[in-house]
């Protein structure tokens, strides 16, 4: 953890070594600084796309490219920034035609980017004119933080899908209807339902229950076929190994913190030697804990970059 004094690297006077060598100037603590009493839970989520997808188009040409193209079209003077056909004044009595309308290539291209940032994850919101890269999440003004908050929250609503689907005939029966058909109408539009969300793991099948039996004796049977079947399934390596409870969001936004520390002064700065003589105020107060950490962001750099290379090949 991060102590809560001057936020600085402090030489000794003893280390002639290190100012021979030149020593670089101090890192900005908002590089690196992602603790409680400056982020709070509401924004880690956005900050870390954020910061995290400023470091990937630092690392990955595609991603920068595709930023680029996307800030030159953000660029572009308003009349071209429109994106879709004039509805205004058009309802379901009195539709109207939707004047056609001459898009911009640039804003073609840009929109195209833009999709493909957000589908890698990369913030359009915090990243998306000439610059941003360049900037810390705590730069940013209030109504920028909001709206990539609140696009943040979105996105994980999105991404949040039921684990089980359960439906009984009776439920699935239209109500008031005397078809004995429209059950399995119904089952086969459910299943489509099911089919259309795409799911990951997902297995289909049949169940009955005899609601006679009691509520207890229902949840120990229902808990102990769950828990063999779970158990079978995770032998078979359907199931993902389980995620640790340490290393979510803020640690790693800590191990980025590292990383930048770490690239920031260098392996001459942050040698044992040097360490020894160093008030370290960063990130991590030994040595060892900052290489880790920092390596622990890189490989999660060196992973994502290799999912978007992957996808795009």
């Amino acid at each position: 953890m991060c102590a809560d004094v001057d936020f600085r690297i402090i030489l000794s006077a003893g280390m002639s070594k290190a100012k021979e060598a030149g020593t670089p100037g101090d890192l900005d603590r908002r590089e690196w600084y992602f603790e409680n009493d400056e982020l709070s839970d509401d924004e880690l989520r956005a900050s870390h796309a954020h910061e995290y997808g400023r470091e990937i188009a630092k690392r990955s040409r595609y991603v920068l490219t595709q930023l680029k193209i996307l800030w030159l079209a953000n660029e572009l003077p308003k009349k071209h920034q429109q994106r879709g056909p004039d509805l205004s004044g058009a309802s379901i009595f009195h539709p109207t035609l939707p004047k056609k309308i001459k898009r911009h290539p640039d804003r073609v291209r840009g929109d195209e980017a833009k999709f493909k940032l957000w589908l890698f994850g990369i913030p359009v919101d915090t990243l998306g004119s000439r610059g941003s890269e360049k900037q810390s999440w705590y730069n940013f003004p209030e109504n920028v933080r909001r709206d990539a908050i609140l696009t943040a929250l979105r996105r994980q609503r999105e991404a949040t899908l039921p684990s089980v689907f359960l439906r009984t005939s009776r439920e699935l029966q239209p109500s008031g209807s005397a078809q004995p058909d429209d059950s399995l109408r119904s089952l086969i539009r459910f299943l489509r339902e099911l089919d259309s969300t795409n799911l990951r793991g997902a297995e289909f099948g049949f169940f009955a229950i005899d609601w006679s039996r009691g509520l207890p004796a229902l949840k120990k049977e229902i808990f102990d076929w769950l828990k063999q079947r779970y158990e079978d399934r995770r032998n078979l390596g359907f199931v993902p190994k389980r995620r640790p409870s340490r290393g979510q969001l803020r640690d790693q936004l800590r191990w980025l913190g590292a990383l930048r520390f770490k690239e920031h002064y260098g392996h001459k700065n942050l040698t044992e030697e040097n360490f020894q003589r160093i008030t370290l105020r960063g990130p991590y107060q030994n040595m060892n804990d900052l290489y880790q950490a920092a390596s622990k962001a890189t490989k999660i750099l060196k992973d994502r970059i290799s999912d978007i290379e992957r996808t795009e090949n």
